[in-house]
């Protein structure tokens, strides 16, 4: 008779556990929705290591706060709209684009203004994870996989973090991470770069200005060491851009 009540008494703990782990595995279904493509959340960031740029050739511009070398002269043709966007066509047909990310995605915002029940968790998650800025938010996200999710420990809360950072992940990665995701930090700017000239045609890089501007650009036939080296120019104009010196492109209007 007792060992009947003890088979008994297990067999509802245990289908209560499955019960509790499979309601919150619905939780986490229903927050990453059907849209998400598997293999995109199974990348993770590699982080890169640039060597300061060589003197060459090359043409100096301004933009919105932000100055840059590019390591090619023969321009064929520029475009500038306001301070939001630059574009250059070169005459090997490599270009690069630039825009200013005037209107921000609030990462933070987006991520607590789920149901109300969420908030509390996930805001307290990123205080503690110390995220400050908009590119630690994503380095945080970029490093989620579903490997981090375990049905043994798939608590209400830990349901709730890892789905919610998974579809973060999903809707926040530029066309290119499918190839690899790479990210630099500099002295005066941290990077997103999404794909490689090796396995793409256009690569994009995510720029964060240490005093808070964001920009994107859209590289078109660069090798790789030439985006290195614009992105190296970034980090090194920050000094000169609130000291008043002037580029090439400011001397010449």
């Amino acid at each position: 008779m007792n060992k009947k009540i003890i088979f008994i008494c297990s067999i509802a703990v245990l289908t209560l556990f499955f019960g509790i782990k499979l309601n919150n595995f619905l939780i986490g279904q229903k927050i990453l929705g059907t849209s998400t493509t598997a293999e995109n959340l199974k990348i993770k960031p590699i982080r890169r290591y640039i060597k300061p740029a060589n003197n060459r050739y090359c043409l100096c511009f301004t933009m919105a706060g932000m100055k840059f070398d590019i390591p090619k002269t023969d321009t064929v043709r520029t475009f500038k709209y306001k301070d939001v966007f630059r574009s250059f066509l070169f005459r090997d047909s490599s270009g690069l684009k630039i825009y200013k990310d005037s209107i921000k995605i609030d990462f933070s915002k987006i991520l607590t203004s789920m149901e109300p029940t969420y908030n509390n968790v996930i805001g307290n998650y990123i205080k503690n994870h110390k995220i400050v800025s908009s590119f630690d938010l994503l380095l945080l996200t970029y490093n989620k996989t579903p490997d981090d999710i375990s049905f043994f420990n798939l608590s209400k809360e830990n349901t709730i973090i890892q789905y919610t950072f998974l579809k973060l992940k999903d809707l926040s990665e530029v066309t290119g991470s499918e190839k690899g995701i790479y990210y630099f930090i500099l002295n005066n700017i941290k990077a997103f770069q999404y794909g490689s000239p090796e396995t793409r045609k256009i690569t994009f890089v995510s720029v964060f200005i240490n005093k808070g501007d964001e920009y994107l650009l859209n590289f078109t036939g660069f090798k790789q060491e030439q985006i290195d080296y614009v992105i190296n120019s970034i980090d090194k104009f920050q000094n000169s851009v609130y000291s008043g010196v002037k580029t090439k492109d400011e001397a010449n209007r």
